[in-house]
Order: structure tokens, then C-alpha cells, then sequence
């Protein structure tokens, strides 16, 4: 099994994933959210490729937790008028389930990494992963319940990983 091609094709298919998300979303600051998503995963793409030509490629840290807890935050005025049925909420679970097992994959290729290098990078990878999936929890639960969220959690959710 080519590890590159199977992590490539899952990147890609996240990235769509993402993207069609967002084009379906109503609220302008969940689409950030959603595309900021994809702009990830496009750049794990860029990584493994990168990988898999053999290369170890610099991978600059995201930005989505901060930039996503920007977005919330400007949310917070109109959270009250957000309504979301139970069929949209199962498309974000999706998605939770896509970054569980992308950072499950990631720490399985690591721990058998033919080079600390490319542990590292996958390691990362699965860091990032685990970030995404974070966001997403935090996007399922505001979704779930707006109102309550936004006085509840006052952010906190989005700490800083």
C-alpha cells in the first residue's frame, strides 16, 4: 500500500469535503471557518507530496483555531438567529469523523516513519488534524445550541492548542 497516494487522495477529498460544505453555508462567518479548513488541507496535500518526492518540507503552523475564534466571536451578535437542522449538523459529524481517522492514520504512519524527518512531519500532520477535529466539535456544539454556547463558553472552547 502507497501510504503518499492513500494520504494525497484523503487530503483531496477533505479539501472538497470542506469546500462544498462552505458553498452550502448560509452564515458568511461558518463559511470562512469551512474554507479556512480547506486551505489546510490543501496545504497537507502540498506536504505529502512533498514526502513522497522525497523531500522534507517546511510546514508552517495553522492559524484556523485563532482565526476561527475571530469568526465566533463576530458571530456572537446575530448567534440567536442561527437555525440548523439535524441533517446539516450529521454533515459536520462527517467531518469529524474524516479528521479522526486522518489523525489516527497520520500517528500509525509516524510510529513506522522510516526517518525521524518524516515522523515529525506526520506527527504534525496529526497535530493539525487533531486541531481541525477541535474546531469541528466546538462548530457541531454552536450549532446544536447557539445561544447557550456563545453565553456559556464566552470562547473559551477555542483556546489556544
Amino acid at each position: 500500500m502507497d501510504i503518499f497516494a492513500l494520504a494525497l487522495d484523503f487530503e483531496k477529498e477533505s479539501e472538497r469535503y470542506y469546500r462544498d460544505l462552505a458553498e452550502r453555508c448560509d452564515q458568511p462567518g461558518l463559511k470562512q471557518i469551512l474554507n479556512m479548513l480547506a486551505d489546510d488541507e490543501v496545504k497537507h496535500f502540498q506536504v505529502v507530496s512533498a514526502m513522497r518526492d522525497g523531500s522534507h518540507p517546511q510546514m508552517p503552523a495553522t492559524e484556523v483555531l485563532p482565526r476561527a475564534k475571530n469568526r465566533f466571536s463576530a458571530m456572537k451578535q446575530i448567534s440567536k438567529d442561527l437555525c440548523y437542522d439535524s441533517d446539516e449538523i450529521e454533515l459536520y459529524r462527517k467531518a469529524l469523523t474524516k479528521e479522526e481517522h486522518a489523525e489516527t492514520f497520520y500517528r500509525e504512519q509516524a510510529a513506522a516513519a522510516d526517518s525521524p524527518e518524516n515522523a515529525e512531519l506526520l506527527n504534525r500532520l496529526a497535530d493539525e488534524e487533531r486541531q481541525h477535529r477541535f474546531l469541528i466539535e466546538n462548530m457541531i456544539e454552536f450549532l446544536h445550541r447557539p445561544q447557550r454556547w456563545v453565553e456559556d463558553a464566552e470562547f473559551n472552547h477555542l483556546e489556544e492548542y
